[in-house]
């Protein structure tokens, strides 16, 4: 099969069922079709979709190293995953806002600023 009808079939795939996708299951979809393309899918699947081929291959290792049940999670990242509250990384984050708004709003409780 021609490489540019490859695209267009994976590309038309993709957009059909995108939407209802979440993270996780983008990523092993995208290694599912490229494992079943077989030599040059990963390229392909990339190129149709936009998904890198460092997230095809970590969804080709959560296929081959994850047990079934596990797949079925409803989790899409492990468990710490995604990025951290900015108040558990900056922890004076409160007294450094209302150090900047203060003058601003001189002792009044409902300024559109608070």
């Amino acid at each position: 099969m021609d490489k540019t009808i490859q695209i267009e079939s994976i590309r038309q795939k993709f957009n059909a069922i995108a939407d209802v996708l979440h993270e996780r299951g983008r990523r092993i979809w995208a290694a599912a079709e490229a494992r079943q393309i077989g030599w040059g899918g990963e390229s392909l699947v990339e190129q149709a979709t936009g998904i890198t081929r460092k997230t095809i291959r970590r969804g080709l290792r959560e296929i081959e190293d994850t047990p079934s049940e596990k797949l079925a999670s409803s989790r899409s990242r492990r468990q710490g995953g995604g990025r951290k509250k900015i108040d558990t990384i900056y922890t004076e984050i409160r007294q450094e806002l209302d150090a900047l708004i203060d003058p601003v709003t001189r002792g009044d409780p409902e300024s559109p600023l608070r």
